[in-house]
């Protein structure tokens, strides 16, 4: 998510932060806290890796910016969580 949101044009750190304001209310992630610099740094890593997890990666990221809404998407994504996941 910080990847298309920083290439829709979003300054990275504010991005971060809106992605873990977001992520720290989805149900099952009450034991732990988000900060932005934990986003930022799944995207370093992820962009550091190599082989099929980069794939995956990068596959993500293109889908979702080829979606006639981007933004959209990512704002779904971020108010409902990720497909498949927990429900309160």
């Amino acid at each position: 998510m910080l990847e298309v949101l920083m290439k829709l044009g979003d300054e990275r750190s504010v991005a971060a932060e809106k992605i873990a304001r977001h992520v720290n209310k989805w149900p099952g992630m009450g034991a732990q806290a988000l900060t932005g610099k934990t986003v930022i740094g799944w995207r370093e890593q992820q962009r550091r890796s190599t082989g099929a997890q980069r794939k995956r990666f990068e596959t993500v990221a293109d889908a979702t910016l080829a979606d006639p809404q981007p933004r959209s998407t990512v704002e779904g994504l971020l108010r409902n969580g990720p497909p498949g996941s927990w429900k309160s």
